[in-house]
């Protein structure tokens, strides 16, 4: 595309050979205008093989996927702890700030 800047894969943008999670990035396209960037975007073509979600931690990824960061020794210091608390939180997966949004003003416009 003589008109592109800069086109990369998901190789180049996750630096892996696989997609693993939901709305992981896969493509990034730069362009002069946001016109070319929206049409460059809209050429992007994505194919995948669909695989069963991995629900038991026992088994998910058993080879690795090389982004387990080990530090200190978590197993030693619960099992020495005083006090230990189990918890389950859930996050959203796009958490997005007030600075993020326009305020709307008593008249319904909006401000910001």
């Amino acid at each position: 595309m003589p008109w592109a800047v800069l086109m990369l894969t998901h190789t180049e943008v996750a630096r892996r050979q696989t997609i693993t999670l939901h709305g992981q990035p896969v493509a990034v396209v730069m362009a002069t205008t946001p016109e070319t960037a929206q049409h460059a975007a809209s050429l992007v073509g994505v194919s995948y093989d669909a695989e069963p979600p991995s629900t038991d931690m026992s088994v998910a990824d058993p080879a690795g996927d090389g982004q387990t960061y080990a530090r200190g020794d978590a197993e030693g210091a619960l099992g020495s702890s005083a006090v230990r608390l189990e918890m389950t939180y859930q996050t959203a997966r796009i958490i997005t700030s007030r600075s993020n949004r326009p305020a709307s003003s008593p008249a319904g416009t909006a401000t910001g």
